[in-house]
């Protein structure tokens, strides 16, 4: 059933030999149903040869105007491919189902509509957002390279003692020591001192 429903889908362009089987299954398939048909009435109501011709050509009529009309609805044809079912549709009333179904088959093996769009269908793309302009920063140092200088080392100069302030220390440390050598002097005058404990610190006060 399924092989016999793919021969009479004209959805897509039919090659030769699927065009071939689709000619010899309608002319013969239609050959078959008219023979039965006739037999069947000629058994049961006794009809004669007249009638069974035009019976045979209405039928014939109507199954190229079906298949015409099936093929129209599943494919977008050219005028010409129109043209050419109406002629197979006259033929067949003129010269019978066998003559009127070549322009059909012809026509189920020509390009169409269908086929153009069916070959060339490209998939959506989907519209590209336009691409934001990168601003492209130069990395520049954020603190400039300087050549490094070598830190000399801080000589803090002292300021030169004032003479008068030398001087004056220089006095006092004289009237000190002066001073001392008394003291001393008089303790061992006294008695307080013995000779070595006074010669002692003096050497002491004089160094």
């Amino acid at each position: 059933m399924n092989k016999i429903t793919a021969i009479f889908n004209f959805k897509q362009r039919k090659t030769v030999g699927e065009a071939i089987i689709l000619y010899c299954v309608s002319t013969g398939g239609l050959l078959g149903i008219l023979f039965l048909i006739a037999s069947i009435l000629e058994v049961t109501f006794g009809v004669d040869y007249v009638f069974g011709f035009w019976f045979g050509i209405i039928t014939a009529i109507s199954a190229s105007i079906f298949l015409s009309l099936r093929i129209l609805n599943q494919r977008k044809l050219g005028f010409i491919n129109k043209v050419l079912l109406l002629v197979g549709v006259v033929l067949t009333g003129a010269y019978g189902f066998y003559i009127g179904m070549i322009p059909l088959t012809i026509v189920t093996l020509s390009y169409d509509n269908n086929d153009i769009d069916s070959n060339t269908k490209v998939e959506p793309t989907t519209k590209e957002k336009p691409v934001e302009e990168k601003q492209f920063i130069e990395d520049k140092p954020t603190v400039e390279d300087k050549p490094t200088v070598e830190e000399k080392p801080t000589v803090v100069k002292e300021k030169p003692v004032e003479v008068d302030t030398i001087s004056s220390m220089k006095d006092n440390n004289i009237s000190e020591l002066a001073t001392n050598l008394t003291q001393l002097n008089e303790l061992k005058e006294k008695g307080i001192l013995t000779e070595e404990e006074f010669t002692e610190q003096k050497k002491k006060l004089l160094k």
